[in-house]
């Protein structure tokens, strides 16, 4: 099977590439675009890491729910409404090498996406780049089986690709404005906010930043004592 879902890697790949970088470059500019213009204060005033990861958390959401949506639930949707699906089952005697050929190239183009974002935008508004590139590609990473997941349901639905995809571009805006300004304070509310996968999303980015940068405070005293204790010994040695 490992074989086949290669086989299949390369031949998806070709398809992707054939079509054009668009669809690419414009998943790639919309967000940052998004991000420059409601955050356009953070070029006059450096925002608190609080305020920073929670901006970045949705956008990286609505970037991780778009890339699995239209790469996996709309690809497979055409596959099967153009019938190169059943042919492709047929060649590979499974749907499985075909699922996880998409999988892993979401993982990989997924990646690359995510990385160019939140390194530019970082370095636009001169953030801690390494800090948010780990952020991000560690969230993407944590949240991209569940994601999949998600789009093989809804490429299972008896609906036409092009419904599918209007739906989408319906929903999904509204989404990521819902997750960004919403008030955090608790709500009753908030609860129905974890039906939108981009909500969902941007919860477990946020839970990710906060073990990551904990982790990373931990490690910053360890080495300042480490460092500390050096230096004493030395002055010690000295006198």
């Amino acid at each position: 099977m490992l074989r086949k879902t290669y086989e299949f890697y390369i031949f998806f790949n070709k398809i992707i590439f054939r079509e054009g970088i668009g669809n690419y470059l414009w998943s790639l500019l919309m967000p940052i675009l998004i991000f420059l213009s409601i955050n356009i204060n953070w070029f006059y005033k450096t925002p608190q890491i609080n305020e920073i990861i929670s901006s970045f958390s949705a956008i990286w959401s609505y970037n991780f729910v778009g890339i699995f949506l239209y790469g996996i639930a709309s690809r497979i949707s055409i596959f099967r409404e153009t019938g190169f699906l059943r042919s492709f089952t047929y060649v590979a005697g499974d749907k499985k090498p075909i699922i996880f050929s998409l999988y892993f190239i979401q993982i990989i183009h997924g990646s690359i996406i995510v990385l160019a974002f939140t390194l530019i935008s970082a370095v636009v508004f001169k953030l801690p780049v390494i800090e948010l590139v780990a952020i991000s590609i560690v969230s993407f990473l944590l949240v991209s089986l569940p994601l999949a997941m998600l789009m093989l349901l809804l490429a299972s639905l008896p609906v036409t690709t092009a419904t599918l995809n209007s739906v989408a571009s319906l929903v999904m805006l509204p989404a990521l404005f819902m997750t960004m300004f919403r008030n955090n304070n608790y709500t009753q509310l908030n609860d129905l906010f974890l039906l939108s996968p981009v909500e969902y999303v941007s919860r477990m980015c946020r839970m990710t930043s906060d073990f990551f940068l904990k982790l990373l405070g931990q490690f910053r005293q360890t080495e300042f004592a480490a460092f500390s204790s050096i230096v004493q010994q030395v002055i010690q040695d000295l006198l």
